[in-house]
C-alpha cells in the first residue's frame, strides 16, 4: 500500500522481486500522491509483468489502501508490506513453509528495527514488542505488526474490509480476529527491516 512513497519504495520493490517466484505477483495499491510515486510504480510494472498496480477507488487513507490492495490479490497467501521497509533473507519461502508445516491461518515473524539509513537498532519487533498470543492481550497492547504478516487466502473473507474508524489498525484488526477465529504461528527469524523514521504513515505507538 503506497502513498509519497518516492523516497524509500525503490528499495522496497526491489527487495521484494528479488524473493518472488515466477508465479507470484506484486500488487501494488496507489492512494493519489504528491510526489513521483506513481511514476516509479508504473516504471516497476512495465518492466515486470509480475507488478500489478491498483488505485484505491475509495476514500484515502492505509486502511482503506491496504484493503484495496488485499481484496485485488490472486494468490493463495497474502504477504503485506509498507512502502519503506526492506526485505531480508529467504523471507517468501521461509514463510510458506511454515503455513504448509503448520496448516497456520496466519504467519508473523520477527524483524529488524532500523533507522531511515537502515542501520539496525539494539533490540528487534518481537524483543520490543513481546510474543503474546492472547487476542486479548494484544487488543490491551498490540504486538502484531502487519508489515511482518502473510495469511491464507480465505482469512480476507472475514478480516476485510479493514476498520477505518476507531484508530484500529490493520495489523491489530488482523492479529485479534485470526487469534479467535483460527491459527496463528510464529516465525523467530528477522525477514525485514521495519524503517522508523518521521515520515512513517504508521507511527512507533502501539496503544
Amino acid at each position: 500500500a503506497v502513498y509519497n512513497g518516492e523516497r524509500f519504495i525503490r528499495e522496497q520493490i526491489d527487495s521484494v522481486l528479488e524473493r518472488m517466484g515466477s508465479n507470484d505477483e506484486l500488487v501494488i495499491s496507489y492512494d493519489k500522491s504528491t510526489d513521483q510515486t506513481k511514476a516509479i510504480i508504473d516504471d516497476y510494472a512495465r518492466a515486470d509483468s509480475r507488478v500489478r498496480v491498483v488505485e484505491n477507488p475509495g476514500p484515502g487513507g492505509v486502511q482503506n489502501n491496504f484493503t484495496n490492495a488485499v481484496m485485488n490479490c490472486r494468490g493463495k497467501y497474502i504477504f503485506l508490506a509498507d512502502q519503506d521497509d526492506v526485505w531480508i533473507g529467504d523471507k517468501i519461502n521461509v514463510v510458506v513453509r511454515k503455513f504448509e508445516e503448520t496448516g497456520a491461518d496466519l504467519v508473523v515473524h520477527d524483524g529488524y528495527m532500523v533507522d531511515g539509513e537502515l542501520n539496525i537498532l539494539p533490540v528487534t519487533i518481537f524483543e520490543r514488542y513481546g510474543r503474546y498470543d492472547n487476542p486479548i492481550r494484544n487488543i490491551i497492547k498490540c504486538n502484531y505488526w502487519g508489515c511482518c504478516m502473510a495469511f491464507a487466502s480465505h482469512v480476507r473473507d472475514y478480516v476485510c474490509p479493514f476498520p477505518t474508524e476507531g484508530k484500529v489498525g490493520h495489523d491489530l484488526w488482523l492479529g485479534v480476529l485470526v487469534g479467535f477465529c483460527g491459527k496463528i504461528v510464529r516465525v523467530n527469524e528477522c525477514l525485514m527491516m521495519h524503517r522508523l523514521h518521521g515520515n512513517n504513515v504508521s507511527t512507533d505507538k502501539r496503544r
